[in-house]
Order: C-alpha cells, then structure tokens, then sequence
C-alpha cells in the first residue's frame, strides 16, 4: 500500500545509513473473515510485494541490490481461529504455500501456539517466542529460497 511505501521511505530519508533488508508479514485474518480465496489472497501479495520493493527508494542506503534481495516471512495465524471457519483455510494455505510464490520468501509456521483458543489473536506471551523461533528459522530458509 501507498502507506507502506511511505512509511518505508521516510524512515530511510530520516536515517539514511539503514538498509530494509526484509519484512515479517502478520496479516490475513480480514481477508480470511472475507472468504478471500487462496489464489486471490496470494496474487494480492505477491502484487503488494511487488509494489512495495518497486518503489522503494534506492537514492539513500538501501540500493537496488538489497531490495532484490529483500526477504519476505509469512506468519501464520492463530490455528483454532483458523479452524473454527472452513472459509478461513484458503488465506491460510497461501501462507504455508508463499515460497513457492515468491522467492525469498518463508512461511513461519504457528502451528505451536494456541492464542486464546478460537479468538483471531496470538497471547502476548506467545509472541517472543514465535518471532525468536518460528520466525528467526523462516528468515534463514528464506534465504535459501532463490
């Protein structure tokens, strides 16, 4: 989004010895609560991905080179919110499935965490420990993913 591409470039205007080097991507559950379909949530993306590394502004610290580089982790969502909608599955399949969508790209996988139950929302508690795992694993495989 417009908002994004900014945000990105008036922290490099601001701080201009900074390099994005990626982004972690915690979204789907409106698209899920939508009944957004799996190849329509992933063109949306994949577009967005697309959008947000081609206007990224090269001129300070970041070069083309690393937006090319750029890496991009998929969360997963809260399994039980997931499960308690069948029409929430498409959303999360193009999670698991982003990195055959988009190179270096990486799924980290919520798999072993609960949330509250059914509620759309990770615990705070649990947090830490997905983005030190779950999420530090997906950014290394990510890496691989040319």
């Amino acid at each position: 989004s417009d908002a994004s591409i900014n945000a990105v470039n008036t922290v490099l205007s601001l701080s201009p010895e900074s390099t994005v080097r990626g982004a972690i991507w915690m979204q789907g559950e409106r698209d899920a609560m939508d009944a957004a379909t799996e190849l329509d949530y992933t063109n949306n993306l994949i577009a967005f991905w697309n959008n947000l590394k081609a206007n990224i502004n090269t001129t300070v610290g970041t070069t083309a080179d690393d937006v090319a580089k750029m890496r991009l982790i998929v969360c997963g969502m809260v399994p039980g919110w997931v499960a308690a909608d069948v029409n929430r599955q498409p959303v999360a399949d193009a999670h698991t499935n982003i990195g055959a969508n988009i190179t270096r790209s990486a799924y980290a996988s919520s798999a072993a965490y609960t949330g509250a139950g059914a509620q759309v929302h990770f615990l705070t508690s649990e947090l830490n420990s997905f983005g030190y795992n779950e999420v530090f694993d997906a950014w290394n495989a990510a890496g691989l993913n040319v």
